[in-house]
């Protein structure tokens, strides 16, 4: 009996040892694949909305006095169903007042509308209006739209429709 009891402690023992040792040898995949899941992200968004209920912050795409095209962070009202819609909104309105301060500026023409935008299989697809064909220079807009866009872990690529209809820009 005194044997068997020996037995199982080494087991716990043992598979105590194999499980910290597995833990310890994949941890960078596991943290890696924590990341790219977005549950950091949404539990991040669910304490924002606790914090400040009805807004959100998320990060646009501009360019900068310098000419670089780079992120600038923008609290807004929560308009969408999820972050992406809300940080293509914010992008369309334009850079806030923090932004202009910094030297933002934007390719994409003023009265462009989010018609909608669906993430399938790490493609985020992004309808607007036809006003977006307006844009000044639609290969910085749509620079613009693919750095927001981008900017997410779970989003690989960017699949542009004008007002529902695939389109290509010309290279």
């Amino acid at each position: 009996m005194e044997s068997k009891r020996h037995t199982m402690i080494l087991l716990w023992l043992l598979w105590l040892v194999v499980s910290t040792a597995l833990v310890i040898a994949f941890r960078p995949k596991i943290l890696r694949s924590i990341e790219e899941s977005g549950v950091p992200d949404m539990m991040e968004q669910q304490n924002e909305t606790k914090r400040d209920l009805g807004y959100r912050s998320v990060d646009a795409c501009f360019v900068d006095a310098s000419g670089s095209f780079r992120l600038f962070p923008i609290r807004q009202r929560m308009l969408g169903g999820d972050v992406y819609h809300d940080a293509l909104e914010a992008l369309l309105a334009g850079p806030d007042e923090t932004a202009i301060g910094e030297g933002a500026a934007t390719y994409i023409a003023k009265g462009t509308v989010l018609n909608g935008c669906t993430l399938r299989e790490g493609a985020l697809f992004i309808s607007l209006s036809k006003d977006f064909l307006a844009s000044p220079d639609i290969k910085k807009a749509y620079l613009q739209l693919q750095k927001t866009a981008t900017d997410f872990p779970q989003v690989d690529s960017v699949v542009l429709l004008i007002n529902g209809e695939p389109y290509q820009l010309q290279t």
